[in-house]
């Protein structure tokens, strides 16, 4: 039976057939791209397609839907997934799978020559075994390198062991914004922090000339401190280069631009298309579409998710540095990035009320033989973090300690 998604992707989620297809390896490249399209998008297709991939073929990480699906994404050329505790280049120890992608699989590695962890994504079979493939992943690795900001994940190189390649890049403790938002709407005080964050990410690649192509949810991770990092820049384009010949449009189709969906060169204004798409979600809890009404976006904020959603590129801030600028324009109440100052206010006379009723008490038992002086304290003390995180109602510490230099 074939059942409708309202997340879209492919106008319909994965029947019996397609399902064995794809955990069999029958399926041709171009349609286990749409595929794994659709499935970027639809959580209850995940969820179905680890159950049948446990069942069909057993790995030694059975029980966790990621290690399920990614040994289904290995199944191309039936190349095991690496075993945790291998070491790949002499080098690199793999950890726990933190999970998956269109491109394979992403492991937490210990780097033994720096000393430090590192996020190790293995490819999948039919992408490392393509000569062309591995060119334009190196180029775009080179690109990558010169991407240098807190907001964007750093991409550091490509490596190979025996027949497996592998990208390595910086390690975010995180989960990515597509988990919180599958568990609860992210709290109202975390979305312009979040989104302007994303835009000073996505400025610093766009600055360098680089177009990320497909920004979604998944591709932006976040922190408990707050800080929003935009990851998986291995799908990015030098806009000065021509797309790949047999590549066609690139990216996750519920976050395309329109003239990606028409197969048309991405520029960094289809980048902006796509934060105008995830600040919709972020706001209405619903997925954008064409002539969609803004009801839900408040008012503060519509000129921003208007702008950024134009359908004609030209209409659009042209880079993220000018999304940015746009969104640091609303109204303040929308982006509490510090505590309110009447909290400040509180917490301070409660210190003072503490302090006075310490004096008190130590001066009454004869605990103090000098006079008390006034405090030499020369600032605020910031609150501690609020380890819940943004989809369940804390308030954002500090995030532009973190980054958003734009």
């Amino acid at each position: 039976m074939r059942m409708v998604s309202e997340e879209g992707g492919m106008g319909g989620c994965l029947d019996e057939n397609q399902l064995a297809e794809l955990v069999e390896g029958r399926l041709a490249s171009g349609g286990q791209r749409a595929l794994m399209a659709h499935l970027d998008g639809c959580r209850s297709c995940r969820q179905v397609l680890a159950a049948f991939a446990r069942s069909a073929a057993p790995t030694e990480q059975e029980g966790s839907q990621d290690s399920a699906i990614a040994a289904t994404l290995m199944a191309q050329k039936r190349t095991a997934l690496p075993e945790i505790g291998r070491t790949l280049s002499g080098r690199f120890q793999l950890g726990r799978i933190l999970g998956y992608g269109a491109m394979g699989v992403v492991y937490e590695a210990q780097d033994g020559l720096l000393g430090l962890k590192v996020a190790l994504k293995v490819l999948r079979p039919d992408i490392a075994e393509k000569a062309e493939l591995l060119k334009h992943l190196r180029r775009e690795i080179l690109l990558g390198r010169r991407i240098s900001h807190p907001n964007a994940c750093r991409i550091y190189d490509l490596g190979a062991d025996d027949e497996l390649h592998f990208i390595t890049q910086e390690l975010v403790a995180g989960e990515s914004l597509q988990a919180i938002l599958e568990r609860a709407p992210v709290a109202p005080a975390w979305i312009v922090p979040i989104l302007k964050q994303v835009c000073a990410g996505l400025a610093a690649a766009h600055q360098e000339g680089i177009v990320h192509r497909d920004l979604k949810p998944a591709n932006i991770m976040l922190e408990d401190t707050g800080r929003a990092v935009v990851m998986d820049f291995g799908l990015a384009a030098d806009e000065t280069r021509r797309e790949l010949s047999q590549g066609g449009p690139v990216g996750t189709p519920a976050f395309w631009a329109p003239e990606q969906a028409r197969g048309e060169p991405a520029t960094p204004a289809s980048d902006v298309w796509a934060v105008g798409a995830i600040a919709y979600l972020l706001f209405t809890g619903r997925r954008y579409a064409p002539a969609a009404s803004l009801d839900g976006v408040p008012p503060e904020a519509r000129t921003f998710v208007r702008r950024c959603l134009e359908p004609n590129p030209e209409m659009r801030p042209r880079t993220a540095k000018e999304a940015y600028r746009v969104l640091s324009g609303t109204s303040p109440s929308l982006a509490p990035l510090h505590a309110p100052r009447r909290v400040w206010l509180w917490a301070l006379l409660a210190l003072v009320a503490i302090a006075a009723f310490l004096v008190v008490f130590l001066l009454g038992r004869g605990g103090l033989s000098a006079p008390v002086g006034s405090s030499s304290s020369s600032g605020e003390r910031l609150p501690t973090p609020d380890r819940r995180g943004p989809g369940l109602g804390a308030r954002p510490e500090s995030a532009s300690a973190h980054g958003e230099r734009c």
